[in-house]
């Protein structure tokens, strides 16, 4: 009886813990920042270039987005005068986060107001999120 009321409790935690892991990874799988990969830097940064020499400073709309940024799948796409900020995740509860693209290929940025620089993709494109 002993031998069956060990097992029988073994079993139950056992699935108590495979319903608890099922409910929970979904949440924290979707909460996640997941990069979008940038396959070839030289193009999207002549990309970038180009749209810095036609068109305005500000938000970039979706139909002006060349196809190297459009395969990022972003949210937005905000032009300065010398990069590009291409967020793909407004955050919702969290900090917002995505790419900034310098075209001229720098190798170290002095984080503009509000933003946390997370690593350098490689040269001229950083990750980062916002600070809340």
């Amino acid at each position: 009886m002993k031998k069956i009321l060990k097992w029988s409790l073994l079993l139950f935690v056992l699935l108590f813990a495979v319903t608890v892991i099922m409910i929970l990874y979904p949440v924290f799988s979707t909460a996640r920042q997941t990069w979008q990969p940038i396959h070839n830097t030289d193009i999207i940064l002549v990309d970038v270039q180009n749209m810095l020499n036609r068109l305005p400073d500000g938000n970039v709309c979706s139909n002006e987005w060349p196809i190297s940024i459009v395969s990022l799948k972003p949210r937005f796409v905000w032009k300065t005068k010398d990069c590009v900020f291409v967020t793909l995740s407004t955050g919702g509860i969290d900090p917002a986060w995505g790419y900034i693209l310098f075209p001229d290929k720098r190798e170290t940025l002095s984080p503009p107001l509000g933003i946390r620089i997370l690593g350098k993709h490689s040269p001229g494109i950083f990750r980062y999120e916002t600070i809340e």
